[in-house]
């Protein structure tokens, strides 16, 4: 039998990729849990400048009217394809840097872009089923000539709230793991 070190930084499984997927046991769950937070504990200062820079640059772009929105759901893959690159390096031995953040733009960029158009379909497939539940009423009501109270604006805005994150969770989970199924297993955007 052989004994490991229990605090010893865990291996990944790299080069184990099932694109079909497979059944795993549930404690599976907490050792890549451990396993992220060992990448973290070697470079913890990179980890939380990029985290810092990252969410600068985002609300920087977001402050541009309409384009910054635009140009945030079709960066975040860039962004995040970076950061499993960099990932990829650290568990190798490798060091992260951040300049790990702005890799995405050296390696397949056009995929990313277009997980990032993806991106912005959904939300303009959710924004159009929230007008149309929440705001098509309210619309229908003032071309009527009457004025929605405070409780029917209340209303539509509880409603509005759990359209957009009951629609937002199957777009995420669509979108979420793509930009390093592209980079790390050269997947095509549809697929990943």
């Amino acid at each position: 039998m052989t004994e490991t070190f229990p605090h010893a930084t865990p291996n990944s499984q790299s080069g184990s990729f099932h694109a079909e997927g497979r059944a795993v046991d549930a404690g599976r769950g907490w050792d890549w849990i451990v396993e992220a937070f060992a990448l973290f504990r070697k470079r913890p200062g990179i980890w939380i400048l990029a985290a810092l820079m990252l969410g600068v640059l985002f609300i920087a772009i977001s402050m541009i009217p309409l384009l910054g929105s635009l140009a945030n759901a079709l960066l975040f893959p860039i962004f995040g394809a970076g950061l499993m690159l960099g990932c990829r390096d650290l568990d190798r031995g490798g060091a992260l840097e951040i300049a790990h953040l702005f890799a995405g733009f050296k390696h397949k960029t056009g995929d990313l872009v277009m997980v990032g158009a993806f991106n912005l379909f959904g939300w303009v497939v959710i924004a159009f089923a929230v007008f149309m539940v929440v705001g098509g009423g309210v619309f229908m009501g003032l071309m009527r000539g009457g004025m929605p109270g405070a409780g029917i604006s209340i209303a539509s805005m509880l409603i509005a709230m759990l359209l957009v994150a009951g629609l937002s969770v199957p777009l995420y989970m669509a979108i979420w793991f793509a930009p390093a199924l592209i980079v790390l297993q050269d997947m095509a955007p549809a697929d990943a």
